[in-house]
């Protein structure tokens, strides 16, 4: 490779930052024989600039840099870990709260573990009131998404309220309203806290960090010990398959629910 120039490219859009090694770059710079798969020190510069400006981009560009970046220029590996802090993605590969997301239930086909946007905690217990949070989600918007279908036809409570399900509440009195309907939701609120959240403690700001919004260590998200049929199967694995269904079927009805809204919301009439 002695005596060979680098490759012209186009730096017209390279950052400001990058003015110097742009100077040295124009240069021809002779790969001895003996040294063929080390860069000049003065490229490394270069190199690292090239890597802060490809931070900027997905990381498919990021690869793409990095490969294009191998293939042009021959680099030894202590040259690669000198680019790799630079090219490296900013969230590690494992943290306690993504490894227990992996193994809960919930993780199915086709996506598998879907976290797209990289939101998923690092902690444990912040990955449990996630799930906590979800099943919730899931079970009330279960119960709305069938609440839409029959009320719309069939209310025995309130005879005279009619129309789509998303405006008859407003229909409703307010005093019928907190007796029938918030009194019951306060009810099974207050039962679910007791059943799975330490009692908030305040006696220190140690004790106070350590009990305010965090689940029983003994207590699984979700599990309310609710089962008055006796349909909880007694085999792990039927138990994991019962729940993932509970958590697909959720899902699906969570969008469900915000299709049904905003249906009945832009056409003010019934589904």
């Amino acid at each position: 490779m002695s005596g060979a120039s680098a490759p012209a490219h186009n730096w017209s859009r390279r950052p400001s930052d990058c003015e110097s090694a742009r100077a040295d770059w124009s240069k021809e710079h002779v790969l001895e024989a003996d040294t063929a798969r080390t860069l000049r020190p003065d490229n490394v510069k270069y190199v690292k600039c090239a890597g802060e400006r490809g931070l900027h981009q997905s990381p498919h560009r990021i690869n793409d840099f990095s490969r294009k970046l191998r293939t042009t220029f021959p680099t030894s590996e202590s040259m690669l870990r000198t680019v790799a802090p630079v090219m490296q993605l900013i969230r590690p590969s494992t943290a306690p709260g993504w490894e227990l997301a992996r193994t809960m239930p919930g993780v199915t086909g086709p996506f598998g573990f879907f976290d797209p946007l990289n939101i998923c905690p690092e902690d444990e217990m912040d990955v449990k009131l996630w799930r906590e949070a979800e099943l919730m989600h899931c079970r009330v918007s279960m119960m709305a998404a069938a609440g839409f279908l029959v009320q719309e036809k069939f209310h025995p409570i309130f005879p005279d309220v009619d129309g789509p399900a998303a405006f008859q509440l407003d229909q409703i009195p307010v005093p019928e309203q907190a007796l029938l309907l918030l009194l019951p939701i306060f009810q099974s609120e207050i039962a679910r806290a007791k059943k799975g959240w330490m009692e908030p403690d305040y006696s220190s700001d140690a004790a106070a960090q350590g009990s305010i919004r965090t689940l029983r260590k003994d207590y699984m998200p979700g599990d309310l010990g609710f089962d008055p049929l006796g349909l909880k199967p007694t085999s792990p694995a039927e138990f994991k398959e019962m729940q993932n269904k509970e958590l697909n079927n959720g899902r699906l009805a969570m969008i469900a629910v915000a299709g049904m809204v905003g249906q009945e919301l832009a056409t003010g009439s019934v589904l």
